[in-house]
């Protein structure tokens, strides 16, 4: 049978992690799938899932290149994402090179959080000693989060001391903001911490690199 349903629908098929659908034969959704219906994009994003165990991320793993940055202090940076899987996440990943933090502080002021877009926090990751480290790092969320494939959420990183480290990014997104009028794909805000409940509001739209966030179970 063939899948004549648009890409959204098929989409929603593959972000299930090969859930049966009766409407496509009762088969699972192959990578053979995940190419035809999205294309390389697609197929990039079902590696970081399946190879990778990336279930949401800030960019794909291979945009990850050698761009750095290092944030200011208390200077979040918030990235508007959709998760493409459904699936449980217990930790959070991101890369130091160079520069690892020390003398961080501050009662939510280090740490990456995942938000609902209504500002409510979700899950957090405490990293005042995980920003210390240096290569590719996890952290352990504070809870366990079911994310649901086609729902957007809110990434935040920030880190607040005397020496911040200096994260891998992807490539720089000069036209990641455009035909936004409201809350930008991108955006940092300076003095901010990792409340339950995250304003947004106050948010200034960046084309900076983005520092990579990988979610996982």
């Amino acid at each position: 049978m063939k899948d004549t349903r648009p890409v959204v629908s098929a989409y929603t098929d593959i972000a299930h992690f090969g859930v049966l659908d009766s409407s496509i034969g009762a088969k699972k959704a192959t990578p053979d799938h995940v190419r035809s219906v999205l294309g390389l994009n697609g197929e990039m994003v079902a590696r970081d899932v399946f190879i990778n165990g990336m279930l949401l991320e800030s960019d794909p793993v291979s945009a990850v290149l050698g761009s750095t940055d290092t944030p200011a202090s208390g200077t979040a940076q918030m990235s508007r994402v959709i998760a493409p899987y459904s699936g449980a996440v217990t930790k959070v990943w991101f890369v130091i090179t160079g520069t690892v933090g020390s003398g961080l502080s501050g009662t939510g002021g280090n740490g990456i959080g995942l938000y609902a877009t209504d500002g409510t926090r979700l899950a957090w990751a405490d990293c005042t000693t995980a920003f210390t480290g240096s290569g590719i790092i996890s952290a352990s969320l504070d809870v366990t989060v079911n994310l649901v494939a086609g729902t957007e959420y809110r990434l935040v990183l920030v880190s607040t001391g005397t020496t911040r480290a200096t994260y891998r990014c992807a490539s720089q997104g000069f036209a990641i903001n455009a035909g936004i009028t409201g809350v930008a794909r991108f955006s940092t805000k300076s003095s901010q911490t990792l409340t339950t409940t995250l304003s947004m509001t106050g948010w200034s739209a960046s084309t900076a690199h983005r520092i990579w966030i990988g979610l996982s179970a």
